[in-house]
């Protein structure tokens, strides 16, 4: 009789998706309606973003930012497990990725929380948001190559997972994951909001000497 095997996939990091309620739907208007930074901008890898970067905080768009945070307090605290109740935006924008722009790998430092809304005309070939493993692999690392069953389980090696770019999409994710967008090589330009959280009332604890206020 064989012994009962467990696999244990060990530290993932976990990534909140859910969709926007519809009533939330007419505040797509507001965000087309506002002015896009196109200057001081590597177009090639980033696309455009607005000139406003605090969105969020603008009061058409106080119900929004009350579901978001409401959103991600319970992510915070119930699944991240961090200790903080009350958050607030630091940074929330508009982007856009026009045909043959790019989002290179990257992370948000100064960030706890971060998080995308996807809005907007698309076709199925919208860029996705993929998102990377914080560490090199340790095949590339030692100079390895192996050769993979294409019907083989990714979940267990895979350093890139991709979100297929869907209107009304909300994710929230640590800020510290890399994730990037590839080329868009669709005649329609990739829309969305992008957003990043901190604790109210700022980092650390006073007895370590970390304390940091905002």
């Amino acid at each position: 009789m064989t012994n009962k095997i467990n696999i244990h996939n060990l530290f993932p990091i976990p990534i909140l998706e859910t969709k926007i309620p519809q009533k939330y739907s007419n505040i797509v208007k507001f965000f087309d309606s506002q002015e896009m930074e196109k200057e001081k901008v590597d177009f090639s890898n980033y696309g455009f973003r607005s000139k406003n970067i605090n969105i969020l905080d603008l009061p058409e768009c106080k119900s929004l930012k009350k579901y978001i945070l409401d959103i991600a307090s319970k992510y915070s605290y119930n699944i991240l497990g961090y200790d903080y109740k009350k958050y607030k935006f630091s940074l929330s924008w508009i982007s856009h990725k026009e045909p043959n722009t790019q989002h290179q790998r990257h992370t948000h430092a100064n960030s706890i929380i971060s998080g995308v809304f996807f809005y907007g005309n698309f076709d199925k070939n919208t860029p996705s948001l993929n998102f990377h493993a914080k560490s090199t692999n340790y095949e590339y690392t030692n100079c390895i190559q192996l050769k993979r069953r294409l019907d083989s389980n990714k979940k267990f090696y895979d350093n890139n997972i991709t979100v297929k770019f869907t209107p009304g999409l909300l994710l929230l994710f640590p800020s510290y994951l890399p994730h990037s967008v590839p080329s868009n090589s669709t005649t329609k330009t990739r829309k969305s909001l992008a957003f990043n959280i901190v604790p109210k009332k700022g980092f650390g604890d006073s007895s370590s000497l970390t304390k940091l206020k905002f």
